[in-house]
């Protein structure tokens, strides 16, 4: 069978070879969907990427993701990387950079970030839902351009052992 890779909220950001979901239809994704609520089978995804998408979410739709993100994913070889900016990171730049970091840039509707995050946070959620971390990447260089790593972490999960 062919394998499965989600890029799921992806906004503008689409990548080939990967189904791109989003729920904003304006974006043109491949696979109209929300995080919280994923239009796939249970542990179906070899691969999934949700970047920068938590932090536009209200905390309880952040649970939420967690849950779906693992329902879809596949046990065992199943992989999950999500990124998000560290608040702790943030709140260290200047007022400008920091206030955009923090509350997002407010370009079009749902661009605002409603949920701040540090790597604790992260950790007890996967482990709320039954994700084992794999890497925690905290200093990495960008591979998307459009988004600041010094002020930002990634995680690679998988379903727990």
């Amino acid at each position: 069978m062919k394998p499965v890779y989600l890029n799921v909220g992806c906004g503008m950001d689409k990548i080939k070879g990967f189904r791109n979901i989003d729920k904003n239809l304006g974006l043109h994704p491949d696979v109209l969907g929300d995080v919280t609520d994923l239009p796939y089978n249970d542990n179906i995804a070899d691969v999934m990427l949700c970047f920068h998408v938590l932090e536009h979410l209200s905390y309880p739709e952040v649970r939420e993701a967690f849950r779906e993100l693992y329902r879809v994913l596949k046990p065992s070889s199943g992989k999950l990387r999500i990124s998000m900016p560290d608040l702790k990171k943030c709140l260290k730049r200047p007022l400008k950079e920091r206030n955009t970091h923090i509350y997002g840039k407010g370009r079009w509707m749902g661009d605002i970030h409603q949920t701040g995050f540090i790597e604790s946070d992260i950790i007890e959620l996967a482990d709320e839902v039954g994700f084992s971390i794999v890497k925690i990447n905290t200093k990495r260089k960008a591979i998307d351009l459009r988004h600041d790593w010094s002020v930002n972490m990634e995680f690679e999960l998988k379903k727990g052992d």
